[in-house]
């Protein structure tokens, strides 16, 4: 998992290598982009096509994915499950550059991701 507030320089310290992956690893491995409301200018670009899962050198089988998870402020609002999850959506459709992209048919939001997770565990199980 990558925080946005981290600069793409500092991803040099946690930097996806398929090199040193198992080949079960490589198969399911996933990316998810915490954070996105901290992205820093210019970067934008970046990020959205690495969610999009076209930056040829973050590829990942299953794809990367975007969560906005609650502030420490809305924490404290005790907001229902889908309150946080309608403030999540609002979030995606509202700011660049994820704006543009169809929150319908890619990996943006919680349930998209634990969806993913779910169907990979699922299909982890019944090849056992």
């Amino acid at each position: 998992m990558l925080a946005s507030m981290t600069l793409l320089a500092r991803e040099q310290l946690v930097r996806f290598n398929p090199r040193i992956l198992t080949q079960t690893q490589r198969s399911i491995a996933l990316g998810v982009l915490t954070k996105p409301d901290r992205i820093e200018t210019g970067e934008e670009e970046i990020w959205k096509q690495r969610v999009l899962n076209k930056d040829s050198g973050r590829y990942l089988r299953l794809g990367w994915f975007s969560v906005r998870l609650l502030d420490p402020r809305q924490l404290k609002e005790n907001l229902t499950r889908e309150e946080a999850s309608a403030q999540e959506i609002a979030f995606f459709t509202s700011k660049t550059p994820w704006s543009s992209i169809s929150m319908s048919s890619h990996n943006l939001g919680v349930p998209k991701l634990v969806n993913s997770l779910s169907n990979t565990l699922s299909d982890l199980i019944s090849k056992r």
